[in-house]
């Protein structure tokens, strides 16, 4: 089945937001703040501004489906583990917000930001 049938279908039966909520409580909020204030590395911008920044792993152990792939490139992922990786990261993208800590990716790699 092709992505857009996918998501139209899960989006209808209310599996959308279950999937997104339950990434969301899976997510230990207070344990990522706590290694980040003992973690995170502090960087100097271009601008001269200053950030921290810390490793948390790659999408190969973080994400639901465990691959690496761009959407031009893709045949290594089914639509189904598309949509659950995207959902994954809108979850963790609104729970680091909530907490002034932001999510960039680099490649595979996934870093917490502040």
């Amino acid at each position: 089945m092709e992505y857009e049938k996918l998501y139209e279908i899960w989006e209808r039966r209310g599996v959308l937001k279950k999937l997104k909520e339950n990434f969301k409580s899976d997510i230990d909020i207070e344990r990522l703040k706590k290694e980040f204030k003992n973690k995170a590395e502090t960087c100097i911008a271009e601008d001269g501004s200053s950030y921290k920044i810390m490793y948390v792993g790659s999408v190969y152990y973080i994400t639901p489906s465990g691959k690496y792939y761009t959407p031009w490139a893709c045949s290594n992922v089914t639509p189904k583990e598309i949509i659950k990786d995207e959902l994954f990261f809108e979850a963790l993208e609104e729970v680091l917000e909530k907490n002034d800590l932001h999510l960039y990716m680099e490649g595979d790699e996934i870093y917490i930001v502040q």
